[in-house]
């Protein structure tokens, strides 16, 4: 399931190159479109995956390909610290999986 949602992701990702090359962009608004486009595309059902040492490192391996994409640079975590409200990836499919489980 998850390696769906990677091609998928990777597809938008090549799709929106003219955006996250264009340097008139701030990297607030790139970080929304990063969230609104790129993310909720990977996050869609992340509550039924079985989160293993493995896939918590491919997440995150995703992730940090997706950031140097977008910001151009290899120093990611000094960049994301300047962004606001910036919350990294498995984070928030740890929060969702949480949530859920007070549904059911």
């Amino acid at each position: 399931m998850i390696l769906a949602r990677a091609a998928q992701t990777s597809v938008a990702m090549g799709k929106l190159k003219s955006i996250w090359k264009d340097q008139n962009i701030s990297l607030q608004t790139k970080v929304k479109l990063l969230y609104a486009l790129i993310y909720s595309i990977f996050l869609y059902a992340c509550e039924s995956w079985t989160l293993t040492t493995d896939l918590q490192r491919r997440i995150q391996t995703m992730e940090l390909r997706w950031l140097r994409r977008v910001f151009g640079i290899l120093n990611i975590i000094h960049t994301t610290q300047h962004v606001n409200h910036y919350e990294d990836l498995l984070t928030i499919v740890k929060k969702r999986k949480l949530k859920w489980y007070g549904h059911v």
